[in-house]
C-alpha cells in the first residue's frame, strides 16, 4: 500500500502547487480498510473534509490509472480502530 500511495503523490504532486502538496497531502497514508476498500487517512477531520471535497475524484482515478482498476477511496480523519495497515 505504502508503494501504491508513494506513486500517487508523486503524480499529484506535479498537479498541486507546493502548498497545496504539502498542507494536505503530504502527511496522509492510504490503508486498506477491514473491507478491502482503501482508507487516506489524515491528522484532522477538517482534513480529510477537505481532501475528499476538493481531490477525492481526482485521487480515485489516479489510483485507479496506476492499478488499472476502479479503487473506490474514503478519507477520514486517522483512527486506527476503521483502517488497518496493509504494508
Amino acid at each position: 500500500m505504502a508503494h501504491l500511495w508513494l506513486m500517487a503523490q508523486q503524480r499529484l504532486r506535479a498537479e498541486l502547487t507546493p502548498a497545496q502538496y504539502s498542507s494536505w497531502l503530504a502527511n496522509t497514508d492510504l490503508y486498506r480498510g477491514p473491507d478491502g476498500a482503501l482508507v487516506l487517512v489524515t491528522r484532522t477531520t477538517f482534513a480529510a473534509e477537505l481532501i475528499a471535497r476538493r481531490w477525492g475524484e481526482r485521487i480515485e482515478w489516479v489510483l485507479g490509472d496506476i492499478t488499472g482498476r476502479a479503487c473506490p477511496l474514503t478519507v477520514q480523519m486517522r483512527r486506527l480502530d476503521r483502517a488497518v495497515p496493509d504494508r
